[in-house]
């Protein structure tokens, strides 16, 4: 147990798989082996087959019901994942932990009210419950509740400042409010508390790149949206409003709309990494990835818009079309940078191809206007 409370996840697999082997019979050592296995990221599946043997020793037990209803949420299976939450409540009503897990499992379906209710349900039942009182923060937060999530955020810090989700919690209500600097105060304490908090390096980097005002306009549409597909209603909305004010004059605007809004969701973000890489005390927290991307996506953007902004007072205009590749590169390059999914690899390749042959046009073009 010291070994899983200190975060040594994969010791403590070794450590509860010596107990089983010596006690095959030991359902709690299962459950503790299920936990340790979903700790260590990529492991889900296995910790789901580890639990099921623990419910096989032990039918009756709410806590492994529950762990089993997240882990089914996690994989995505949210039929399973609710019948499973709905036997561990059944099990035992009265169990915090059923509900924070509960809360959890609803947080992973992104059902919110749900969520809150859970997390709600779970602080009824214990009070010194920060999980479930985190959990509370984000379901508000997810709601766009944000006074009533950023009370519950400043009465948690109140009752417990040394716990670094807690700081972390109260750092995004804060981002999302527009308190920039709050925020990066609070994600740096949470980071300070404990350093292996990948979300809070994530919300730093945020609140990072927060500084430059364009970014705090697309943060903050960011955080308004919910599905991905509200960007398009956005996108098409404005696009008809132009319509029907300018009449035909807006048609060529329209058809710009889509892309540039592609353009900016893509390339804001390697653009602001290459900032961060340029400060000193901000490029250690760039992920090899990211700084692979705020060059090969980054720089290559700016300095394709560069190129397009410089003839207006160079009057070289030939230099656009080379701008123009430059862009064209940097965009693949981040879709590439940016892919999910079990294609991820080919994608990735396929891209960054496309883009190597569009920014080698692009460089032979500068070549030969700076030699002829």
């Amino acid at each position: 147990m010291i070994l899983f409370e200190q975060r040594r996840y994969a010791d403590a697999e070794k450590y509860f798989r010596e107990s089983l082997a010596a006690d095959p019979n030991d359902s709690y050592a299962f459950y503790l082996l299920a936990l340790s296995l979903l700790n260590q990221g990529n492991r889900t599946p296995q910790a789901l087959e580890t639990l099921d043997r623990a419910l096989a020793l032990d039918p009756d037990r709410s806590a492994y019901h529950a762990l089993s209803g997240l882990i089914y949420s996690m994989l995505g299976h949210s039929r399973r994942a609710l019948d499973a939450s709905a036997e561990a409540a059944r099990l035992d009503p009265e169990s915090d932990y059923v509900f924070s897990l509960q809360a959890d499992m609803h947080v992973v379906l992104e059902n919110w009210t749900a969520a809150e209710t859970a997390a709600r349900r779970a602080l009824e039942l214990n009070p010194d419950n920060t999980e479930a009182a985190n959990q509370l923060i984000l379901a508000l937060r997810k709601q766009h509740r944000l006074p009533e999530s950023h009370r519950q955020a400043d009465s948690l810090l109140a009752l417990d400042p040394d716990r670094s989700r807690n700081q972390e919690s109260a750092a995004w209500v804060a981002l999302e409010l527009g308190k920039r600097r709050q925020a990066e105060q609070l994600f740096r304490e949470a980071l300070r508390i404990d350093a292996s908090r990948v979300s809070a390096r994530a919300g730093l980097k945020l609140a990072l790149k927060a500084k430059f005002p364009p970014y705090r306009l697309y943060l903050k549409y960011g955080f308004f949206r919910q599905p991905a597909k509200t960007a398009w209603c956005v996108v098409a909305a404005v696009a008809i409003a132009l319509l029907v004010v300018t009449g035909g004059a807006a048609l060529v605007l329209i058809f710009v709309l889509p892309i540039l809004y592609v353009l900016i969701a893509r390339l804001i973000s390697p653009i602001l990494h290459f900032g961060l890489w340029l400060s000193p005390t901000a490029r250690h927290l760039l992920r090899r990835s990211e700084i692979h991307e705020a060059w090969l996506a980054g720089f290559v953007s700016l300095a394709g818009l560069s190129l397009v902004v410089l003839p207006l007072f160079t009057h070289t205009y030939n230099l656009v079309g080379c701008g123009i590749l430059f862009i064209g590169a940097a965009f693949c390059n981040a879709c590439a940078f940016q892919r999910t999914g079990p294609d991820r690899e080919l994608a990735f390749s396929f891209l960054m191809g496309i883009g190597a042959i569009f920014f080698s046009i692009g460089l032979l073009g500068v070549a030969l206007i700076a030699l002829y």
